[in-house]
């Protein structure tokens, strides 16, 4: 069975920057997580509250902390709240600011339509590319190739275009390109992308990549406030016929809070929901693992067989979304589970304006350029004496592991 391109050092990427031809969304910074703290200063005496700054200023070694207000003479009262009345204005300007990053947004994925449409035809090979496509493709390689010569940046191994006057094809590879004459559209295209999104590639296993081979398209709307819907956004995974489930199309939807006044960010997800899939059988659940067990009568003494199933890690568990903290009632663990669900909605999400980088693996170059530069040259003699054992262990290990570039590889397509 053919598998998805992987990357080796997937866990470090947090996320690509915008190709020069692709609107940069804004999902990221809307999405951003937001402490719950109040914004004023009780007035009431509180001896807790003294012993608390007392012990926090001792452990800060005597930094003088703002006092509780309770200690500010009358007028310095009135200048506090002359300045929550400043503060309610900024509050106010970064509600518009949110909530008009959003309209930018989806004003910009209303424009790109056309273009996802234009993509998903090419990739499932109903349309074929045109000529001017073709040779702007060249001349975008091109610019990347003398970007990355400058910044001294290794490149992805490049597999040479048809009338390429560099390729000097062998006998062999002829007759593989005329092999590949018959295979429509890129193969795996979804499902290889998806395998190099961080968040999402731990969650696919063996099994799922098989299904995962029949996955055509995914698709992104907005729900629309003027319908009557909350604001939020839906994920819409749509399928080829397969042996597995019988939708032919599988919906993630997200719902925001906001905006409200008080949240350091005005909006931010609140609640999720996934569609229910309609496994064509059991054996075919791949969320679940069946285990078989004899038992016998002790009557009788007669045998048989039972079967039980259990919870099985899988990608599809991703439309069957944890508990929410709405209402803040989800104890650690569970809101731990909410703000990974959360997180992986916001990954594909902002996969899918530049999903070929993703599917290439370019997407990773960036993050790999990125995580050089995470520490000075001080920090590095910090964890020296660390790195020289690292360095001795992976000599031992060096054998043992695969390249980190993430390979292109031509893949027999099932979604067709």
């Amino acid at each position: 069975m053919s598998e998805p391109i992987r990357h080796q050092q997937i866990n470090k990427l947090a996320e690509a920057p915008t190709p020069q031809n692709t609107p940069a969304g804004a999902s990221s910074f809307i999405s951003r997580a937001k402490p719950n703290i109040g914004a004023t200063i009780s007035e009431e005496p509180s001896s807790t509250n003294d012993k608390l700054l007392s012990l926090i200023s001792d452990k800060l070694g005597g930094i003088s902390l703002a006092p509780p207000e309770r200690k500010l003479t009358k007028k310095q009262r009135n200048v506090v709240r002359a300045l929550r009345v400043l503060q309610r204005q900024c509050d106010l300007w970064e509600m518009e600011l949110e909530a008009g990053v959003m309209e930018l947004e989806k004003k910009c994925h209303i424009k790109s339509g056309p273009l996802y449409e234009r993509r998903r035809k090419i990739v499932q090979g109903i349309e074929e590319p045109t000529p001017e496509e073709v040779e702007k493709g060249l001349e975008i390689e091109k610019e990347e190739e003398e970007y990355e010569e400058d910044e001294d940046t290794p490149r992805l191994e490049e597999i040479p275009e048809e009338g390429d006057e560099e390729a000097k094809e062998t006998d062999d590879e002829k007759k593989e390109s005329d092999e590949e004459a018959d295979i429509k559209g890129i193969p795996n295209f979804w499902a290889t992308a998806l395998s190099n999104v961080p968040e999402i590639s731990p969650i696919i296993n063996e099994d799922d990549q098989e299904a995962l081979q029949y996955l055509t398209d995914i698709r992104l709307e907005y729900l629309e406030k003027e319908k009557g819907e909350e604001l939020g956004f839906k994920l819409i995974f749509d399928f080829a016929e397969n042996e597995f489930f019988s939708n032919p199309s599988l919906v993630k939807t997200y719902y925001y809070y906001g905006p409200n006044l008080g949240d350091e960010y005005a909006i931010h997800i609140k609640d999720s929901k996934g569609d229910s899939i309609s496994w064509k059988s059991p054996k075919s659940n791949l969320t679940v693992e069946i285990t078989s067990k004899k038992q016998r009568n002790k009557r009788t003494g007669a045998f048989r067989t039972v079967e039980k199933e259990e919870p099985k890690d899988s990608f599809f568990n991703f439309f069957s979304p944890p508990p929410s903290d709405e209402f803040g009632e989800l104890d650690s663990e569970e809101n731990e589970d909410f703000q990974v669900d959360s997180e992986r909605g916001v990954a594909i999400k902002d996969m899918l304006p530049r999903a070929v980088d993703w599917f290439t693996g370019k997407a990773l170059e960036y993050n790999d350029e990125f995580d050089e530069d995470d520490f000075d040259d001080e920090d590095d003699s910090d964890y020296s004496d660390d790195q020289d054992d690292d360095d001795d262990d992976s000599e031992e290990s060096d054998g043992d592991e695969t390249s980190k570039k993430p390979v292109a590889a031509n893949q027999d397509c099932k979604q067709q």
